[in-house]
Parts: C-alpha cells; sequence; structure tokens
C-alpha cells in the first residue's frame, strides 16, 4: 500500500496525517491522523525559554573555536611572511616582549621582523568588532551618544594631552608611568574606528 504522511510542527505540538494514494500517488482516502501536545518549553512563571542555557554556552564554544581558529591562522601567515619564528620554543621567547613598547618604538625607528610580528599577534588577541547598530544615528553631545561616546572624548583627549601620536603609543606612555596597575579603570578603555586604523597603518610604515 502506497501513502503519503503529512507533519505540521508547531511551537508545543505535532499534528500528522497518513493519506493513502491510488496508482497515480493521488490521494483517495485518509488512513489516520492525530496531534500530540507538548510542554512548550518555557519556565512556567518567567516565560523563558529551557534552552537559554544551552544556546549560551553553545555560543561561548563557537566563539572560542572561531577565535582559535583565527590565532592559528594568522599565526601560520605571520611565520610565512617572516614575522615569526617557526621553532614553538622561540615563539614563545616572544612572549616576555612589551606589544606596547613594540608599536611605540616602531613609530620612529625599524623594529626585527619578529618583533613587529609580536605585536601584530597581540592586536589579534584583543581585537574587536565595529558594530553597526547605531551607524545611522545623528551626532549630538557626549551624554545623548552615551558612555561609549563619552568614553571616546575622553580617549582623545587623554591622548592628546600625553602627547601620543597612535593608540598604541599611548598604552605604551601609561603602561611605563605605572607597570604594576592592572586595575580595570586603567587597563579598559575605548577607541574610534579611525584612532585605531590610524594605530595600526603608522607600524608598517615606519616599523619596516
Amino acid at each position: 500500500m502506497t501513502y503519503r504522511l503529512g507533519i505540521d510542527l508547531g511551537t508545543n505540538s505535532l499534528g500528522w496525517c497518513a493519506l493513502k494514494l491510488d496508482d497515480d500517488h493521488n490521494p483517495v482516502g485518509v488512513l489516520d491522523g492525530g496531534v500530540r501536545i507538548y510542554a512548550n518549553g518555557r519556565e512556567a512563571k518567567t516565560g523563558t525559554s529551557l534552552a537559554v542555557d544551552r544556546r549560551n554556552a553553545r555560543a561561548m564554544r563557537r566563539r572560542r573555536d572561531r577565535y582559535l581558529r583565527r590565532r592559528e591562522v594568522l599565526l601560520q601567515e605571520l611565520v610565512r611572511f617572516g614575522l615569526m619564528p617557526e621553532d614553538e620554543k622561540n615563539r614563545k621567547a616572544l612572549v616576555s616582549l612589551d606589544p606596547y613598547h613594540i608599536r611605540a618604538t616602531a613609530l620612529d625607528e625599524a623594529v626585527p621582523p619578529h618583533f613587529l610580528g609580536r605585536a601584530l599577534f597581540h592586536l589579534n588577541q584583543r581585537r574587536g568588532f565595529k558594530s553597526n547598530r547605531k551607524a545611522n544615528r545623528s551626532a549630538g553631545d557626549a551624554a545623548e551618544l552615551g558612555v561609549v561616546a563619552s568614553g571616546h572624548d575622553n580617549l582623545d583627549s587623554a591622548m592628546a594631552a600625553a602627547g601620543a601620536r597612535t593608540y598604541g603609543e599611548f598604552l605604551w606612555q601609561r603602561h611605563r608611568l605605572d607597570p604594576q596597575s592592572r586595575t580595570p579603570d586603567q587597563r579598559r578603555t575605548r577607541i574610534r574606528r579611525n584612532d585605531g586604523q590610524d594605530g595600526y597603518d603608522s607600524i608598517p610604515r615606519a616599523g619596516i
């Protein structure tokens, strides 16, 4: 006997129907059908999905996997272009170098290729992303633009006061004044895209 099974999958139900078919595969009758009701997968009181924890854990694993793949590809390219040693032991020896010092030094004088590779590898570890959620917002004062824009302005002022040409040089000056500092307000800053771009471009031009 030939039949066709139809399924309707809902958020908390599953409907089905089996149709009998003739020799030309046209429906000629209903064999059986039904529906199954099950819990909708949410907390009864809060309405929160029961899959939230699993989804968050999965997202964290994916971010970690992407980071590790990105780091591995970058390391391979740095080795290929002579910016990192091929020997792993020699690569680990570069960890003791301060990448901010390298970025500041490279503005005025050439640095060894492996030093430059160390700075680039460190940039990859500290990279962020450019959000487009507020790309079309109109300009206004810092209070209206929020905490992020206010942080941008504060950083611009601090860099100007320190005479820092790039973000990397600014971080090196700050770290040199207080090398033991690890407090969050001194280590975390907010940077505009154009500031970061200037800092990245200036190293290859002056440092190689």
